[in-house]
């Protein structure tokens, strides 16, 4: 294929993609850790040494992401405060991604309207909306870009055996893991593109990845360790929430529909649960599908699903905010995106010119599945500009404490302190053991001037997670001042 047609297929697939993700150019941060990732974050405020040092020594939210961190900085040097810029560069670097998933698909012997049917599947799924339209979600698109390099300097080497281009490999997973530890699947998609390319793994396919987990472990490691928790359920508990979870993943990509902000698992935890019956039968016709079909890139599309997301499949019942995620598929979907490119292709390759009514047809419902897809996803996006809508979305199918706390936050916001108090009330009943509904109640109080009411609730919160109660003694010290209680006002 020339490079004029490359240059094609990339600007349709492009214009496309950047069209369908435009609304988040008009959209403001998010009251859902932009704050602490972005504009409230001191360490992005100054591109000096000094907050460099600490960007590449610290975590945010117990997840060590420092290139991720050190990107904020650069926007805030240059941008401020102004999200647009941060969309935009999201969206930018999605677009990057998309671009090298269509390389990556030609160096791996794809035909060209294969790879662009594939890139463009990826570009305008609606499960990536979260990682796109989502500033704090930068670490995903961050992450990939660097992943994908070094998987497209991979295949490369492998082909040429030149040390410069396995040189890259280590130095983009590098710059992956330190985007986001999701990246610590990159060792095994490697072992899938040896087989992959060379049909076979050797002793040198081992060996090689040696120095690769040198760099990317101890750095995974960091954040791990932070979130190690144990599993609070038993045999066949665990399995079940387990095979849920992985259910979850593989049908929200084929039906991308009902996609929410917040997913808690269905209960009771039990057998006699259809969800989980459905879970379970549709994990095992995945199984079968790799087992039975045997075809190349199939396998390949199924494994690297797995390697990618395993690290990230629940065994426990905790009701967290990470429990499942859209977010959590925007990598792992790469291999089924080039799979469904690639059939599509080969389903037109079979239409031959006896069968231009069929060819008509096959075209038509691409095209067809294509623009629902494309609808979907920029209504989705549209949705992360509105907070109360998205909210209440979540609220409506998962009424979770941390759904009601965002709402309630929203009417804080909005200075509409009766409905925000309500909806933290609501928060606090579901989950007692939650501790932002209390700080977040305590400052909708002291706004009012229930200076007592706040001080009961910033205690609580305090109490709760003392090690992220810097926030609550602060607000408490305020309303201590308030009573005129200026000793505890000064210790707090």
């Amino acid at each position: 294929m020339g490079v004029t047609k490359h240059y094609w297929h990339l600007l349709f697939i492009v214009g496309i993609v950047f069209a369908v993700f435009s609304p988040a150019l008009g959209h403001p941060f998010v009251q859902w850790d932009d704050d602490v990732h972005c504009y409230d974050n001191p360490n992005v405020r100054a591109l000096n040494g000094k907050n460099i040092q600490t960007i590449f020594t610290s975590d945010v939210n117990k997840t060590y992401i420092p290139l991720t961190i050190l990107s904020f900085a650069v926007e805030y040097h240059f941008f401020k405060d102004n999200p647009f810029f941060y969309h935009l560069n999201n969206i930018l670097l999605h677009l990057t991604v998309v671009v090298l998933i269509y390389f990556l698909a030609l160096r791996l012997g794809i035909s060209g309207r294969a790879a662009a049917f594939g890139a463009l599947l990826f570009g305008i799924h609606p499960m990536h909306v979260e990682s796109v339209a989502w500033v704090t979600q930068r670490k995903d698109v961050l992450y990939s870009v660097f992943y994908l390099l070094s998987c497209w300097h991979y295949v490369g080497y492998l082909k040429t055996k030149r040390g410069a281009a396995y040189l890259w490999v280590i130095v983009f997973a590098l710059l992956s893991i330190l985007s986001k530890p999701m990246a610590l699947s990159f060792p095994l998609v490697l072992l899938l593109l040896d087989w992959f390319v060379q049909g076979r793994l050797t002793r040198a396919s081992l060996l090689n990845k040696i120095p690769i987990m040198l760099v990317i472990f101890p750095i995974a490691w960091i954040t791990y360790q932070m979130n190690m928790r144990p599993i609070d359920l038993h045999f066949p508990q665990a399995l079940l929430v387990w095979l849920w979870s992985l259910s979850f993943y593989l049908t929200k990509f084929l039906f991308p529909v009902d996609l929410l902000a917040l997913y808690q698992p269905p209960q009771p935890v039990e057998v006699s649960n259809p969800a989980f019956q459905i879970a379970f039968l549709t994990v095992l016709i995945f199984i079968l599908l790799l087992i039975r079909l045997r075809q190349r890139l199939f396998v390949f599309a199924g494994l690297f699903f797995l390697v990618s997301i395993f690290f990230l499949l629940r065994f426990d019942n905790k009701q967290d905010l990470s429990f499942v995620a859209d977010r959590f598929m925007y990598l792992p979907s790469l291999g089924f995106c080039v799979l469904i490119g690639v059939l599509i292709d080969r389903t037109l390759l079979k239409c031959t010119q006896g069968r231009r009514v069929l060819m008509g047809t096959i075209l038509g419902v691409t095209v067809l599945v294509y623009l629902t897809l494309g609808v979907l996803t920029y209504h989705q996006t549209k949705l992360w500009g509105n907070e109360f809508a998205m909210w209440s979305k979540v609220v409506k199918n998962f009424p979770s404490a941390a759904a009601y706390n965002h709402l309630g936050n929203y009417y804080l916001n909005k200075q509409d302190y009766a409905q925000a108090l309500y909806h933290f009330d609501v928060s606090v009943a579901l989950n007692p053991q939650y501790h932002k509904p209390y700080g977040n109640r305590g400052i909708a109080h002291f706004r009012e001037g229930n200076y007592d009411a706040a001080i009961a609730d910033f205690t609580i919160a305090i109490t709760l997670k003392p090690d992220e109660a810097a926030k609550a003694y602060n607000n408490r010290g305020y309303a201590y001042a308030r009573l005129g209680d200026l000793e505890s006002a000064l210790h707090d």
